[in-house]
């Protein structure tokens, strides 16, 4: 693929844009509720975790997404052929990755902050 016909960046920093950027995080503010990606609009399960990994010293955490927005977000970057059934399970292993590699972390910042 050349320069020239490789897709752009499907998140813009234009505050207009659908996917505006948050200033908070750099992330966009993802859409909660189907969208109709080639004709069909699956519908997923909107409830959200919470992870354990805090976001700033004011005691927030990060939230994780919730099927549905893994979905618009797969179908947004061009990921059409993703089966919205294996979604859930692709969110859950997402969300484990993510509090084992935080543990991993606390767990070697420990030997030098005692």
């Amino acid at each position: 693929m050349s320069a020239s016909s490789a897709p752009g960046c499907p998140v813009h920093a234009d505050s207009r844009s659908r996917w505006a950027l948050n200033p908070r995080n750099n992330m966009p503010s993802l859409p909660n509720e189907p969208i109709n990606v080639a004709g069909s609009a699956a519908s997923l399960p909107t409830q959200r975790d919470m992870s354990s990994i805090p976001m700033n010293a004011q005691g927030e955490v990060w939230q994780y997404p919730s099927p549905q927005q893994m979905l618009n977000a797969m179908s947004r970057k061009g990921y059409d052929g993703t089966n919205p059934e294996d979604v859930p399970a692709m969110v859950a292993v997402h969300n484990w990755l993510n509090e084992g590699s935080w543990e991993e972390i606390l767990k070697w910042e420990k030997q030098y902050f005692k």
